[in-house]
This record gives structure tokens, C-alpha cells and sequence, in this order.
């Protein structure tokens, strides 16, 4: 599994462990540098989400105050070791963006989606969740205008639908009856998968949806990274890997799982200080610094798939 791009969906009972993996999913991505505010996690309940945050919070207090805890963390997350001084970036980072953390329930995530696109779902106005004496009174009001609708005759169609369908039952009241054949019918409605009951997906992206637009060409900045590499000889044993690398990068789309390979993770980690000019990874068993010319095409390369992917 890529460990670093793709969405997880943990399904286990309680008491599992849930939250301490998407904890640390969550310290992977800080780590990997995501935004804080285009992460997403979501669970079912207040009081999961509301742990969620003080695990976060509690692991990397641990992490940037204790050098075991900080080794311990960094083997649970599947990062290479880290000291307290970068867990301790990590926590002020989180902090500072901690007013832009997605964090919840997987309802007030979708009632956001609602809310911020009514128009655009064919509701009148934007929506918001009914208290249950509301919810009570607006299905009286719709049944007193069912039963006022139409004329007589249909008034009496109604009424000789309500007897054949209650006919030998003891309570017969016409209200609880449509009550419940209103909601069963809800119920299957909901269970159409028609996509476009929910809007006119034209009029919500125009022609083409704006994932599918064919995204920024690095043509360039990867035959300019190449010919840094060729022409240097200390670069053999990477000429292979950072083709392979290359050439992934140029058939990726935004949206797509990318399977980076050992090289591409070590560069993704070391992409803050590619971008400051020089930086210096271990693969296979050697230790390669990387600075000038080559380090700037290479942080253009990682940029292009960073900035898309968080």
C-alpha cells in the first residue's frame, strides 16, 4: 500500500485501535508535508473526533519532549528517526494551523458539502439539520396538505387506499399509517444510486470537471534534471532510479495513486531543503548530497506532484 498518498477507510470494532492508527497516519502526512488543512479525518461520533485532536496533540507533546518517545513514534509512524526538535516543528505547525484542521464526523462533513453547495443540488436555500419537534411538526403540516390536495374524488381514492392497506388491524391512524409508508418510501429512494438526482453535474463543472484538466507540463524541468545527471559522473547509480522516478511523474494525474518508490519518499522528505538550496538523502546503502542545479529541478519535480496531491 502507498503509505503516503492514498485515502484510508479503517473498519474495526471497538477498542480496536482505530484511533491510534489514524493518529499516526495523521503524524505520517505532517511529516511528509501535507497541510494541515488539506488533511481529512473523519469518524463517526463528537466524542472520537474530539479524541482524535488530543492524541494528535498528546503524541507529539511526547514526541518533542522525550528523545525515547520521539524513536518510538517514528517506528510506529514508518518514518525514519526523528529527533525532538523536528517533532517539536511538527507541534508548533499543528498548532499554528489548528484553526484549519478537518477533524469530525463523517455527517457534519457532508452537511458542510450541503451547505456549501445548495444551488447547485437543486435545494432553494442553504439547509440545516431539524430539531426533532421541528421535524414532527413539518410532517404534520405536509400530511394536513396531502389530505387537502386534489378534489374529492381523489380525497376518496385516499381513503379507499388507507382501508385496503389497514384492513384487520385494531389502531388505524391515518396519519401514523402514511407516516410510515412516507418513510419506507424515503428509504428507497435513498438507495438509488442515481448520481444525477442530486444536480445537473453540467451546470456544477461546466463541461469538463476541473480534475480532468490535463495539469501543468514539467516536461522541461525533468530533461533539465536528466541532463544534470548525465553529465555528471557521480550520479550513475541514480541515473535508473531517477528516470524510473521521471517518467512516473509524467503519466501521474492529480486524483491518481502514485506509486513512488523508495527514492521518491527519501526526495519527498528532503524537499524542504532541496528548496533551500542543498539537501542529502541515504538510499541503497549510500549517502548522496544533492545542491545546486540539481537540487532546484528537483524540488520543481516533487513541487509539481506536492502541491496537486495535498
Amino acid at each position: 500500500m502507498n503509505t503516503t498518498t492514498d485515502n484510508w477507510m479503517i473498519k474495526a470494532s471497538a477498542g480496536s485501535g482505530k484511533t491510534y492508527t489514524l493518529v499516526s497516519r495523521y503524524i505520517q502526512l505532517l511529516h511528509r508535508h501535507a497541510d494541515p488543512g488539506r488533511i481529512m479525518a473523519l469518524t463517526f461520533t463528537r466524542k472520537a473526533a474530539g479524541e482524535f485532536m488530543e492524541k494528535i496533540m498528546e503524541r507529539l507533546i511526547e514526541a518533542a519532549s522525550d528523545p525515547a518517545k520521539a524513536a518510538e513514534t517514528s517506528e510506529r509512524c514508518g518514518l525514519r528517526p526523528m529527533d525532538t526538535g523536528q517533532y517539536e516543528a511538527l507541534l508548533r505547525l499543528f498548532i499554528r494551523e489548528i484553526g484549519n484542521v478537518h477533524l469530525g464526523t463523517i455527517d457534519s462533513f457532508f452537511s458542510t458539502l450541503v451547505r456549501a453547495f445548495p444551488y447547485e443540488l437543486g435545494l432553494a436555500a442553504p439547509p440545516r439539520l431539524m430539531e426533532r419537534h421541528e421535524e414532527s411538526f413539518a410532517q404534520q403540516v405536509a400530511m394536513s396538505r396531502l389530505f387537502s390536495a386534489g378534489s374529492e374524488e381523489d380525497a376518496l381514492e385516499l381513503l379507499e387506499i388507507f382501508k385496503h392497506f389497514t384492513f384487520g388491524l385494531e389502531e388505524k391512524s391515518v396519519f401514523e399509517f402514511f407516516r410510515k409508508q412516507i418513510n419506507t418510501c424515503h428509504l428507497l429512494y435513498w438507495e438509488d444510486r442515481d448520481i444525477f438526482r442530486w444536480g445537473d453535474l453540467a451546470m456544477i463543472f461546466g463541461s469538463r470537471p476541473e480534475w480532468a484538466e490535463a495539469p501543468d507540463d514539467i516536461t522541461q524541468s525533468v530533461e533539465a534534471l536528466m541532463d544534470v545527471v548525465l553529465e555528471s559522473p557521480g550520479w550513475g547509480k541514480l541515473r535508473g532510479p531517477l528516470n524510473e522516478m521521471t517518467s512516473a511523474l509524467l503519466q501521474w494525474r492529480p486524483g491518481e495513486t502514485f506509486k513512488g518508490k523508495t527514492l521518491f519518499w527519501r526526495l519527498v522528505e528532503a524537499y524542504s531543503q532541496l528548496g533551500e538550496g542543498e539537501a542529502s538523502i541515504q538510499y541503497n546503502r549510500g549517502a548522496y548530497y544533492f545542491s545546486g542545479d540539481i537540487a532546484r529541478h528537483l524540488h520543481e519535480v516533487l513541487g509539481y506532484y506536492l502541491r496537486r496531491e495535498y
